[in-house]
């Protein structure tokens, strides 16, 4: 029986109303409540060629009880005489950065035995069609919920919309899964680690690694460098993976911040405002 990684908030908030379609939530890449069929439909993306050895990092590590201790008041700790307070904080940061590094890594290699070829009979979204969309929900949420962030933020997503629009190609477009975070790895009895829940979309890869770079509001690692190494390990283009990562920060803050998810709303949005002033 799989079961739920539990590292950490999802990179994804909740989702939006339903439209003529399907509902808002699985075509904004946002989360939302998932129904226990739909869980046991998990899409797997196990495969071969995985670049990494062991994604176990996605759990963490289970307490291990200790049999036959001595019960007895432990002494203090004697302060080491190389050690001090500023210096286990940089190490306990330095840790905490490598935690997050080596789990966006291993949902990077997940997603990447997800990528295939797709038929044209197949009737799926494009990233051509969640591009356009975009273009128009971005601003429409944003003038809804009373401005919550500012307009530098809403133009520059529409503006990497339109890019990521005008670059699909359907030689180049293959299955993505579209909804690509923590909270959606499972870890299956044999070790392997599947995504659930796909949204499903025919689009270029860059679309699902720019899940990964939108934002995980408690990591505190430079989302730049993120796309960088993600590119390198991937080999895709790191403005792709960039401009994807800006649309889906944008909707996603905007999402949650209209459903009340908060903080993580805001926490996206806000770093969505840092990230516009620094261009």
């Amino acid at each position: 029986m799989a079961r739920r990684s539990t590292v950490g908030p999802g990179l994804l908030g909740p989702g939006l109303v339903a439209d003529d379609r399907r509902n808002d939530a699985r075509r904004t890449g946002c989360l939302g409540r998932r129904s226990h069929a739909r869980r046991r439909d998990a899409v797997s993306s196990q495969g071969r060629g995985s670049r990494t050895s062991t994604p176990t990092r996605l759990r963490s590590d289970r307490a291990r009880s200790r049999c036959g201790e001595e019960l007895r008041t432990p002494d203090p700790p004697r302060p080491h005489p190389r050690r001090t307070p500023a210096r286990e904080a940089r190490a306990g940061d330095a840790r905490r950065d490598s935690d997050h590094r080596a789990q966006h890594d291993a949902l990077c290699d997940i997603v990447a035995r997800f990528w295939r070829p797709i038929d044209d009979d197949i009737d799926l979204p494009s990233g051509a069609d969640f591009a356009r969309r975009m273009q128009r929900l971005i601003p429409q949420l944003w003038e809804d919920l009373d401005r919550p962030c500012s307009a530098a933020v809403i133009g520059d997503a529409v503006e990497c919309a339109d890019r990521r629009e005008r670059a699909h190609h359907r030689r180049t477009a293959v299955l993505v899964h579209g909804d690509v975070h923590e909270a959606n790895a499972l870890q299956a009895a044999d070790g392997t680690f599947k995504l659930i829940d796909p949204d499903g979309l025919r689009a270029e890869p860059a679309c699902d690694l720019g899940t990964i770079v939108r934002c995980t509001p408690a990591a505190g690692d430079d989302l730049r460098a993120r796309t960088e190494r993600l590119a390198a390990r991937t080999g895709i283009d790191a403005t792709a993976i960039w401009e994807w990562g800006t649309v889906h920060r944008v909707i996603s803050g905007l999402s949650s911040v209209r459903i009340g998810f908060q903080p993580f709303g805001s926490l996206l949005l806000a770093e969505a405002d840092r990230l516009a002033q620094t261009r």
